[in-house]
């Protein structure tokens, strides 16, 4: 644990007791551990890494100098440790020899410090109402989280990992008492499945409402229904074909008997002009 007097504290996990102490000049304004490496950011401007195990050993020697004091969380992962300065810059260190990978602007000041979950960083802000995204590997902008309201100071978003993605809680609210809590979570696609066990809403409306000829409905032409087919015998994905290429006989949708140079019989009358 750290202090703002600069004093860096390990204590054991079995009982608490003090296993070593170092001391910061500048003091101590952001702390994270990830497998037996402690990260720590100072006030004059320093970031660097000590052995958790060998009495705060220094790992990176005098450390790396950042242009503005380091702030908020420390995010670390497997590969890389993930830190925000009062400069506005998010900046990504080799997890074991401290090289720098990568630095990122953001727009606003992350008081917050940074988050990783998957292979994306969170820079939340103070007051603001975008939470912005970037890439681990590379520090490329992944894309901003648009937010009802802006986020109030001090009150981070909780991420959670899932094997789908990460999954984020934020809470914004202002000066006029209206609070939201927003979830954000992947929204994987559908698992497919038969159109015969789909229930469609509004399904009767794809087929006649009885089974009579279009030509009932639609007196003015003469046409001929297609073949009616049952729901169970079509498959998925349902491909919707062109009729045969055969001039003035069929239309889309409608099988149209050949022209005949002799009008039609009227049912129970003589043909037309007799």
């Amino acid at each position: 644990m750290g202090a703002q007097d600069g004093r860096l504290v390990g204590l054991a996990l079995a009982d608490g007791a003090q296993a070593w102490e170092r001391f910061e000049p500048g003091g101590i304004t952001a702390i994270g551990a990830h497998r037996g490496l402690v990260y720590v950011g100072t006030g004059d401007k320093l970031f660097n890494c000590r052995e958790g195990t060998k009495k705060g050993a220094a790992k990176w020697g005098d450390g790396y100098r950042v242009g503005a004091q380091p702030i908020g969380h420390i995010a670390v992962d497997d590969d890389r440790v993930y830190y925000a300065a009062l400069d506005n810059l998010v900046r990504a260190h080799d997890r074991e020899n401290g090289n720098l990978r990568w630095p990122a602007d953001v727009r606003q000041r992350p008081l917050s410090g940074v988050f990783t979950s998957g292979h994306v960083v969170f820079v939340p802000g103070t007051e603001t109402s975008e939470l912005p995204m970037l890439w681990d590997k590379t520090g490329v902008h992944a894309g901003t989280l648009a937010l009802p309201g802006d986020e109030p100071p001090g009150l981070v978003p909780a991420i959670i990992d899932s094997p789908d993605g990460a999954i984020l809680y934020v809470v914004t609210g202002g000066l006029t008492n209206e609070w939201h809590l927003t979830k954000f979570a992947p929204a994987g696609e559908a698992a497919l499945i038969p159109l015969a066990d789909f229930a469609m809403p509004g399904l009767p409306y794809l087929t006649d409402p009885e089974l009579k000829p279009i030509v009932n409905v639609l007196q003015s032409l003469l046409v001929a229904d297609p073949v009616l087919q049952p729901v169970s015998e079509i498959g998925w994905p349902v491909v919707l074909r062109d009729p045969p290429l055969e001039p003035l006989t069929t239309l889309p949708g409608l099988q149209l008997r050949p022209l005949s140079p002799v009008p039609p019989v009227r049912r129970g009358g003589q043909p037309p002009g007799e």
